[in-house]
């Protein structure tokens, strides 16, 4: 349940002064006990209803913090287009039906990575991520240019390529010795607290991976059902910062 409105906590976390350092963390760590991060999770509400409360939500966290809010917006982005996106298969929407159930009970932030190296012309992802079918799952090994929320996700969504089936999902915990997050990106004046990746024989069991069939639509459905969602969540977050600053900007 809802212990707190996410108004009422970024005025809490507003009028306190966070150690150095420490006010990153701090905000994700309040956010689990509101209701925004887990609002994909309701079945019963649909995505229209939905992006229109992420939206909001984004606006107010944008006027807190630029950092905190582009955090916040590629988890929501991450578990909606996971939660909402079409899938055929009904054993495959059985398995996400138990995903999405367990981040909102357990209250678990998503971390995703950038695209597949395939869909990149940057030189440092062109190496491609593959995950290759072991008994009871998949092995993955591979590396990503860029990792959101990467002092703070439980949770890291990403694709790799399954040989002869093309590109698929897949979920790990984020904070294991297989998972390797490397160097800082966009350290400006508000860091981003966006890293790279490297998953070296990363064991990921059946039960957490959304393969889909090579062929059958799902992957090219749920692409084009993430980057429309993204664009507009990242972009109310800017929007926020400028229309709703709690505190000045150069702060950031």
């Amino acid at each position: 349940p809802m212990q707190e409105s996410l108004k009422d906590m970024i005025a809490r976390l507003s009028a306190s002064t966070p150690e150095a350092g420490t006010r990153y963390a701090r905000f994700f760590r309040a956010i689990r006990a509101v209701d925004l991060p887990f609002l994909a999770c309701r079945t019963e509400m649909d995505s229209v209803t939905l992006h229109a409360a992420m939206i909001d939500g984004l606006l107010t966290i944008g006027g807190f913090g630029i950092a905190e809010g582009v955090g916040t917006a590629m988890h929501l982005y991450m578990l909606a287009s996971l939660a909402k996106m079409p899938i055929r298969d009904p054993a495959l929407a059985e398995r996400r039906a138990a995903f999405v159930d367990m981040v909102r009970h357990e209250r678990l932030l998503i971390a995703n990575t950038g695209s597949d190296s395939r869909h990149r012309s940057d030189n440092a992802d062109r190496s491609a991520t593959i995950a290759t079918p072991v008994e009871g799952g998949y092995r993955v090994s591979g590396a990503k240019t860029f990792l959101s929320l990467a002092e703070v996700a439980d949770l890291v969504l990403f694709t790799a390529d399954i040989p002869g089936r093309g590109l698929s999902f897949f979920i790990a915990p984020l904070k294991q010795p297989s998972v390797h997050v490397g160097r800082p990106h966009f350290d400006t004046a508000f860091p981003l607290h966006t890293h790279s990746v490297a998953f070296e024989e990363l064991m990921v069991p059946e039960a957490m991976a959304l393969a889909a069939e090579a062929g059958d639509g799902t992957n090219a459905a749920a692409h084009a059902f993430q980057r429309a969602l993204f664009q507009s969540l990242i972009s109310a977050v800017y929007l926020g910062a400028c229309l709703l600053p709690a505190v000045p900007i150069a702060l950031h």
